[in-house]
């Protein structure tokens, strides 16, 4: 196992640190006094687990864990009331937590390529989401509230299972780019119906 040098209790005025692609399995030690990181990317390592005092870095705005093997969040990632960013996209997620509604100043959420049946409905809690990115897991249905994400401009739904969308998805006033290619979906007109600034591919 590679776990990280750096003693980060001695750095405790930090406020962005980036340790991708560096085979780390282990996430780097948090502590209570960290409390002015702003971001942290660690993207591309092999970590399995974040650890749940992650609650501690209560000032986290951008948090990437693109590639890496998570099977679970723990709860206290869900304490992070100023995440505006979140990456885990290409893990091995099977479920995603109800308390993801509690991120509510969330702009950006990447989910994609993991393995994901269901997106949970306080997802339309994320009033200020923007981008939501959900491709390339098992997903058969979208959660019934997609359209309360009333500033949503980006939704990549591609490569999953699904075979209707829902009926509310045509409230996303701001939606700019749509993805929905790779699905088996049986009825198209909806689509017809979406704003007509929306770029749809199909």
């Amino acid at each position: 196992e590679t776990e990280l040098s750096l003693d980060l209790n001695s750095l405790r005025r930090l406020k962005h640190l980036s340790a991708s692609y560096n085979r780390l399995s282990l996430f780097p030690e948090i502590h209570e006094e960290m409390n002015t990181m702003s971001e942290l990317y660690l993207a591309k390592n092999a970590i399995r687990m974040i650890p749940d005092n992650i609650e501690y870095l209560r000032n986290l705005r951008e948090l990437g864990l693109y590639a890496n093997n998570l099977e679970i969040l723990p709860e206290g990632l869900y304490c992070l009331k100023n995440l505006q960013k979140l990456v885990l996209g290409r893990n091995k997620l099977t479920s995603i937590s109800d308390e993801i509604g509690r991120l509510s100043k969330l702009r950006v959420l990447s989910l994609h390529d993991n393995s994901l049946t269901n997106i949970p409905e306080s997802i339309g809690d994320l009033k200020h989401l923007e981008e939501l990115y959900i491709e390339g897991n098992n997903l058969k249905r979208l959660p019934s509230t997609p359209g309360e994400l009333r500033k949503l401009r980006v939704l990549h739904i591609g490569y999953n299972q699904l075979q209707e969308l829902p009926n509310d998805i045509l409230n996303l006033d701001s939606l700019e780019f749509f993805v929905a290619k790779g699905n088996r979906l049986q009825d198209k007109s909806i689509l017809a119906k979406m704003p007509e600034n929306t770029l749809i591919l199909l």
